[in-house]
């Protein structure tokens, strides 16, 4: 057992014992709320200092180093931060100076002020972005005024107390040492080594190992009577025994036999070889991400894409921490040890033990209840820990066995997480882990609050949709697993989130378009990798089979349809849509400050009831489980609905198809399904009553099937999920998006039906995912069931919006700008944002038409601006030609199977009524046109002179090269572009002299050649023939067609002059 821990005092240097935790359990400060006035608070012993008296020279002396410090530490505004000067080791320190570690705390208006005091200003300073125009400047006055005023800065009070909740967090920072040693320990104020007090459980040592070598021995007792020095013999940890290895699966012929070694240097921190061999080459390289910053001592994010075994990661790097060895040696060993321990004399007589990871290091694993049963079945599977389920009302035991040394591993979900975080955040914990860490994407919620009070600094986020609804989501998880090294909310805000949203806009200026381009670009090549790791499936698509993802909107039965203008029409709905209008009454007052006053009630009742209403009339009705309140409320509303009619009888409704033209749909697609029995499909919808509602219609046309809701006790679900795969009658599993849309390996299915859309799409994306993943070895096809006109059809646009979102922030992806709102601007609601677009009925389809226009726009610029004379094929795209031969043919080559099951899908969506359908893949993916424009604009604001596109990477480096260290642009030598008009080659060629043809004059003429060339019929085959062709062709492609209509266009006129040269000289001759 290890040694007591001691307290140095300065003065005497006398070694005096303390009770590392006496302070905190006598002040009952488990995470204070402001700042300590006590600057050595820690999870931990105190080192107290006696300081002697200065005299008022060394006081002068001082007062001068302070001055030289700050005037060193603080440059001018214009001066330009070198990142060159930063450590490669220690990648980018966010701090200027130690002691402004409060940075929660500045005003947006000192943030506008101030390079250096802005985090994030160092990766924006090169570019010039930090650096207002002249608008930011004006905006930036008035934020200063706004700001002067004492009473003013409390708008800013919403994040005030998230400071205090963390102040605690960086004075820990500051005094816990950035580098731990592998062989020796933490800094003694170290706070994930805290340990709370309890009756059976006290501490010595407060220091935990990095890494302790797997055979221990007792160390030397701290009591001279206790003369058991040597490790007792009682307990032998034996690492030659190789028997039952886990994961116990059949080993890949060819794969690697040896451990994956973490630490080179001491050898001892290596991921099992039993488990080795079945890890993928990414999976390695994440597994070493997270070590490397848990030997740094502080946190990370990884957002790999859902399905590549991000819980297979983690267990893997917990192997490796603990020293595991993947045999059955490792069963019980920590219960063992504290056993041998409970035996000995020191126990007997003080009743001490080590902190929980003295010996081992330990893990709280937190994520939503419905996964940890799997979680559990997952750690078994891979490994022998010894796990604690901190979940239901009788887990008090859990702690204590904790505390007590005996457990590994502990899991809880977010709620018990959430509040029992008094009784968690102090213990011994070497690292956190958060499943689907997005569920504290809000810095004002409780969640989120809660998990900032844990003292463990190595905090690690797991979830594949870090940005959901915005930007300012990335920020909230990001801060949580490195708090104060991300910046301030508000600098994210101005620096990141603004540009980005303002330049997704349709409507956006060439300077917003460029400004986002670049900020883009520096947040994903600069910032994010030190904090956050992200793969897509890409890395394994020769892996797994193909998935198709089709959004079908369906046509609302007549009676829906009925129903749903009825609703738009009442009083209540039009008074929310005309809030801001003149009031009737003649006042000049605005409607919602005259006779009728905003309820947000209603607004939010109103939109529930058309969300409704888009998949099922039965919806709406009354109902027995609803309040008296509720059902007085849905009796009004089915009496407006059908005025002069008998309203419906529920039962009659539920029954009914005709009252849901979504189920039309869903059964002619189970209908063809069903023809081939080994099919599986799972449906997932986030209403629990239309849950019951398909369960009713399922059992009608007899379909074997499973349901999985909220409902479904937790014991049940792991049995449930294996008889889906097991039994070959069942043939549906109806599942609530919220209840099993995350977590859960469906593999078994291969049919996916989304029937009605979150407005959030990550809950969607993760139910689509339940099926393909690892594992799956079927081509799996997804449907996206919409209410055509409806409030759905808005919702399915967001979710574009805040995809288009995830690609940008994720892989600075330039995306196809289909929509002029940007959300959270008032002054830019466009066709997303604003009631008067949630409450209205839109039979034109308007989505088909923001596509087909964004192309047309597209297609125009390209015709015009692609010049084909300057075409040289890159290596990538030699023989990248795809699609080009169905431009050039007048029969597409395609597959004569591929076209069969194409038109089979669009017969029997057809057959239902659909009349309009695409892929969502093709709607987000990045786009040749996009990027060749992209390049263009940031081209010409080069040779202008704007600092935001001067130094982009986008006019030529690539993306992985370094901006300082990078050549020229390889761009201009690829298409023969020189951008510095100094350097233009001199004498010029020569050349004749022929007129430039406009933009569009020369789209005018390859339309032309079009025509000529029989490409097309007439000019609406445009949109309909060649705009879905084109739009899929690679960059070499397109400019290789371009290059084919211009020689036809020259021919042309070349043919059209020699007939007039022959008309004239036919002429002269007469």
């Amino acid at each position: 057992m290890t040694g007591s821990k001691t307290v140095t005092v300065t003065k005497t240097n006398a070694q005096v014992k303390v009770d590392p935790y006496k302070k905190r359990n006598e002040n009952s400060i488990p995470a204070p709320l402001e700042d300590s006035d006590d600057s050595e608070f820690a999870a931990g012993p105190i080192k107290e200092e006696i300081t002697k008296k200065k005299n008022k020279r060394d006081e002068r002396a001082s007062n001068k180093r302070t001055k030289k410090w700050e005037t060193a530490g603080r440059p001018s505004k214009r001066r330009k931060l070198q990142p060159q000067s930063m450590s490669k080791d220690d990648g980018p320190s966010f701090s200027d100076s130690e002691n402004d570690h409060n940075i929660l705390r500045r005003s947006r208006s000192r943030a506008l002020s101030h390079v250096n005091a802005n985090p994030l200003a160092r990766f924006f300073a090169e570019w010039g972005l930090s650096e207002e125009t002249d608008a930011d400047d004006e905006a930036q006055e008035d934020e200063e005024a706004l700001c002067s005023d004492e009473e003013d800065t409390k708008q800013y009070s919403q994040q005030a107390h998230i400071s205090k909740t963390l102040a605690v967090l960086v004075t820990l920072d500051q005094k816990t040492s950035q580098s731990v040693s592998l062989s020796g320990t933490t800094d003694k104020a170290n706070p994930e080594s805290s340990h709370t007090e309890d009756e059976s459980s006290h501490t010595e040592d407060e220091s935990e190992p990095l890494i302790q070598p797997i055979a221990v021995d007792g160390g030397s007792s701290t009591e001279s009577e206790d003369s058991e020095d040597e490790f007792p013999q009682a307990y032998q940890y034996d690492k030659a025994s190789k028997s039952n290895p886990r994961p116990a699966f059949q080993r890949p012929p060819s794969s690697v036999r040896a451990p994956l070694v973490l630490d080179t240097i001491s050898n001892q921190v290596q991921v099992p070889a039993s488990i080795n061999v079945f890890l993928r080459d990414y999976q390695r390289e994440g597994i070493k991400f997270f070590y490397k910053h848990y030997k740094e001592n502080r946190g990370a994010l990884l957002g790999d894409d859902m399905g590549l075994g991000k819980t297979v990661q983690v267990i893997s790097f917990l192997s490796a921490i603990m020293g595991k060895t993947g045999f059955d040696s490792d069963n019980d060993r920590r219960r063992d040890f504290v056993r041998v321990l409970q035996d000995r004399k020191s126990w007997r007589t003080d009743k001490k033990l080590p902190p929980a990871n003295g010996t081992w290091p330990t893990c709280l694993i937190i994520g939503p209840t419905s996964v940890m049963y799997n979680w559990e079945r997952e750690l078994e599977t891979w490994g022998y820990f010894e796990v604690g389920m901190y979940l239901g009302p009788d887990r008090e035991h859990v702690l204590n066995d904790f505390k007590l040394g005996r457990l590994d591993v502990v899991l809880t979900s977010f709620e018990t997480a959430t509040k029992d975080i008094e009784l968690l955040d102090t213990l011994a914990w070497s690292c956190i882990f958060v499943d689907e860490v997005h569920r504290a994407k809000n810095l004002l919620s409780k969640t989120s609050i809660a998990f900032h009070q844990f003292q463990c600094r190595r905090r690690f986020g797991l979830t594949g949709t870090a940005i959901q609804n915005s930007y300012d989501e990335l920020y909230a998880i990001l801060h949580w697993t490195n708090p104060e090294r991300i910046g301030d909310p508000e600098h994210w805000k101005f620096m990141i989130s603004d540009p980005l949203r303002a330049g997704q806009s349709n409507t956006a200026t060439d300077e917003e378009k460029a400004r986002a381009l670049v900020v883009a670009d520096i947040v994903v090549r600069e910032i994010l990798p030190d904090f956050f790791l992200r793969r897509t499936k890409d890395l394994i698509k020769d892996q797994l089979p193909t998935k198709s993802e089709r959004v079908v909107f369906c046509p609302l039965a007549p009676t829906q349809l009925a129903a749903y203008k009825r609703i738009l029409e009442c009083d209540e709905v039009q008074h929310l849509i005309n809030r801001n209008n003149p009031c009737d009454c003649g006042s000049g007052e605005i409607l919602r400050k005259c006779c009728h006053p905003f309820v947000p009630e209603n607004m939010l009742r109103y939109m529930a009831v058309l969300i409704a209403l888009s998949n099922h009339l039965g919806l709406i009705l009354p109902r027995e489980a609803q309040t008296e309140e509720k059902r007085e409320q849905s009796r009004k509303l089915v009496q407006h609905i059908f005025p002069q009619t008998a309203i419906p009888n529920q039962a009659e409704v539920e029954l009914n198809p005709r009252y849901c033209g979504k189920w039309q749909v869903l059964k002619s697609l189970l209908e063809d399904m069903r023809k081939d029995s080994s099919n599986k499909v799972l449906i997932f919808t986030k209403s629990v009553q239309l849950m019951k509602i398909l369960d009713t219609y399922l059992k009608m046309q007899r379909y074997g099937h499973l349901c999985f809701s909220g409902e479904t006790p937790q014991k049940e679900r792991m049995g449930i999920i294996d008889k889906f795969h097991s039994d070959p009658e069942i043939f549906v599993f109806l599942i609530s998006t919220m209840a099993g849309g995350t977590g859960l390996n469906l593999v078994g299915a291969n049919k996916v039906v989304i029937f009605d859309p979150h407005w959030n799409p990550a809950h969607d994306l993760q139910a689509m995912d339940r099926a393909y993943r690892i594992g799956q070895t079927r081509p799996v096809e997804i449907y996206r069931l919409l209410g055509a006109g409806s409030l759905e059809e808005l919702i399915y646009a967001c979710q574009v919006y805040k995809q288009q979102q995830m690609a940008i922030g994720y892989e600075a992806s330039i995306q196809t700008r289909y929509f002029e709102g940007v959300k959270n601007d008032r002054r830019k609601q466009g066709e997303l944002f604003g009631l008067k677009n949630i409450f209205k009925l839109d039979e034109k389809n308007f989505t088909k038409l923001a596509i087909e226009k964004a192309n047309q726009r597209q297609l125009d610029w390209a015709f015009g601006n692609i010049n084909s004379k300057q075409f040289k094929e890159d290596e990538s795209d030699a023989v990248n030609m795809a699609g080009l031969d169905e431009l050039l043919l007048a029969e597409p080559e395609q597959p004569h199977q591929v076209q069969k099951e194409k038109s089979k899908a669009e017969q029997i969506l057809n057959s239902a009524g659909v009349a309009y359908t695409h892929h969502n893949e093709e709607v987000i993916r990045q786009n040749e046109i996009e990027v060749k424009k992209a390049k263009e604009l940031l081209k010409q604001l080069k040779l202008s002179g704007n600092r935001a596109a001067r130094k982009s990477l986008l006019g030529g480096v690539s993306r992985r090269g370094s901006r300082r260290h990078s050549g020229s642009s390889s761009k201009s030598k690829s298409e023969g572009v020189v951008s510095d008009p100094d350097k233009r080659p001199w004498p010029p060629k020569r050349g004749r002299l022929q007129k430039k043809l406009t933009a569009e004059e020369q789209a005018e003429e390859r339309y032309e050649a079009l025509l000529d060339r029989g490409d097309i019929d007439c000019m609406a085959d445009i949109k309909t023939k060649l705009l879905p062709k084109f739009i899929k062709l690679t960059g070499s492609a397109q400019q290789e067609y371009f290059r084919i209509l211009d020689e036809y266009s020259l021919n042309m006129k070349k043919e059209r002059q020699r007939k007039a040269a022959q008309r004239a000289q036919d002429s002269d001759s007469d």
